[in-house]
């Protein structure tokens, strides 16, 4: 993981998956991301990591952006915005 300015920047190596066999989901504070797919062979291939996430991490599912690029998941999350209201 590596937070930069626009938020966290999270990656893992998942050689033989697809983007769309790759999940990723919160419980509490733990992003967790998993995948699996089973080859041609039968053989399964499958990943698991968590990574405790910063409170200033928005955790809402839909606002990460994930990739995927030569067999490296990638998932971008944004920092939350705080409104100031003064009167």
């Amino acid at each position: 993981m590596e937070l930069t300015r626009e938020g966290a920047y999270v990656s893992i190596n998942m050689p033989e998956l697809k983007i769309e066999e790759v999940k990723q989901y919160f419980i509490d504070d733990i992003l967790l991301i998993e995948g699996k797919t089973k080859t041609k062979m039968n053989k399964v291939h499958h990943y698991i990591t968590g990574i405790c996430m910063p409170e200033s991490i928005l955790k809402d599912r839909n606002m990460i952006k994930t990739e995927m690029q030569v067999g490296v998941y990638k998932a971008t999350l944004p920092y939350v915005t705080a409104e100031i209201k003064i009167n």
